[in-house]
């Protein structure tokens, strides 16, 4: 006896919508929204959600912190800092006040072999109050 053959199911274009929803966060463009439960286990990874709905954050900017060798993990957290801090002073006022607590933002900065493959990066973004929209 031989088993039934498996038919292919096709992707259903909710599954390939959310596929294609998870991204890396430094290609989120400032102003775009973002929920961090991506159902992986990868810190950089967001989904891309509309703003107009429920979010976690804010990407208020996306900054290119140098080339070359890499500085040293302090020296890449320090820079993805001071780029930030700079760019939240200039973002505007809208998205920074849909933080959970004023004044505060978040940054994530390369490991070395992301400064090595395509130069230092920082992704700048607030975290919102839960439901924030």
């Amino acid at each position: 006896m031989h088993p039934a053959p498996r038919t292919a199911h096709p992707v259903s274009p909710l599954l390939s919508a959310a596929r294609e929803a998870v991204r890396s966060v430094d290609s989120v463009k400032p102003g775009g929204c973002v929920d961090f439960s991506t159902g992986q286990r990868l810190v950089d990874a967001v989904v891309d959600v509309p703003c107009s709905g429920a979010h976690d954050g804010r990407i208020f900017a996306q900054r290119t912190l140098g080339t070359g060798p890499y500085p040293d993990g302090t020296a890449a957290r320090e820079e993805a800092a001071a780029a930030c801090r700079a760019a939240y002073d200039t973002a505007p006022g809208r998205w920074g006040s849909e933080a959970d607590r004023a004044g505060d933002h978040w940054y994530m900065w390369p490991k070395q072999e992301e400064w090595e493959q395509g130069g230092g990066h920082a992704s700048c973004f607030v975290v919102t109050t839960r439901g924030a929209a």
